[in-house]
């Protein structure tokens, strides 16, 4: 493996509990990446994906739409990511709108670059949408609740709260997608840069994947630690039950590893937002075990 001009390494990863979660055996040294310096970093599931797009970071989580977009700069971990079973991506207004009247909604989303948002385009192409970025998750309520738009499409905390905020369910995408496909519904997974080498990108993905196997072996050591060093995660998320939740939905043994039925429910979500428009190229997704 060539070690030379070892420069730190970027990753980026979301400021959600399952991120900081996964790789929190990494962030303290548990999981030795030497010779490897990993500069980790954090921001919202869309600058992340605008960062990937730049080519800004050498590992990057982020949507797994946006993959589609940087599949010939970055190969794709078949771990480190998220997967809804039966459950995903929901959109929520303040009045309970039949589904029909989805074209005529105007609908907030995380960002264009998010699987959410392909989602929405899949399943409801003429609805008209505005990009209100989910750091924190309460904005895109917030923009419901004051009628900046009519509905918001929810990711992350909000599939847990939204009825708390006395809000109806006007669609369940992960619902939809689990109908129409009978695969587990992939969102969000960890990218590696080609550039750095086969031989670097299968350590750093061999490294990522120790971290999640970590929390997943000591899970509660992991929940109570994370809780303990970002107090902002129980603003969120109200209290460590919920969290917990949360964490069983999208930090599991899928985040372990995909397995075959992972790995074609990804190609699929390609080929279909190719044949909608909404690829510029077919995908032939490239895996890094």
């Amino acid at each position: 493996m060539t070690t030379t001009n070892l420069l730190p390494l970027i990753f980026y990863h979301s400021a959600d509990s399952d991120d900081a979660f996964m790789y929190w055996a990494l962030k303290k040294g548990i999981i030795n990446s030497a010779p490897f310096t990993i500069d980790i970093r954090t921001g919202n599931t869309e600058d992340l994906n605008q960062l990937a797009l730049r080519g800004k970071a050498d590992i990057c989580a982020l949507s797994i739409y946006t993959y589609g977009f940087i599949a010939d700069q970055y190969i794709l971990c078949s771990h480190s990511g998220s997967m809804g079973r039966n459950y995903g991506p929901v959109i929520v207004a303040k009045k309970p709108y039949p589904i029909d009247k989805l074209p005529s909604l105007l609908v907030a989303t995380p960002g264009e670059k998010t699987t959410a948002h392909c989602l929405l385009k899949m399943f409801s192409p003429l609805t008209k949408t505005k990009v209100i970025p989910i750091v924190p998750f309460e904005k895109i309520i917030k923009a419901i609740d004051e009628g900046e738009v009519d509905a918001g499409l929810l990711i992350h905390e909000g599939l847990l709260l939204y009825s708390a905020y006395g809000l109806h369910l006007v669609a369940d995408l992960g619902k939809w997608w689990f109908q129409k496909t009978s695969l587990p519904l992939p969102l969000g997974g960890t990218v590696i840069k080609k550039s750095l080498g086969k031989e670097v990108v299968a350590f750093l993905s061999s490294c990522l994947k120790k971290s999640i196997k970590y929390a997943l072996e000591h899970r509660e050591e992991v929940l109570y630690k994370i809780i303990q060093e970002d107090p902002r995660m129980i603003e969120g998320l109200h209290n460590s039950r919920l969290i917990d939740n949360y964490l069983s939905l999208y930090a599991n043994e899928d985040a372990l590893d995909y397995g075959e039925e992972g790995k074609k429910a990804i190609q699929t979500f390609f080929n279909l937002a190719y044949n909608a428009g909404l690829l510029p190229q077919p995908v032939e997704v490239e895996f890094i075990s």
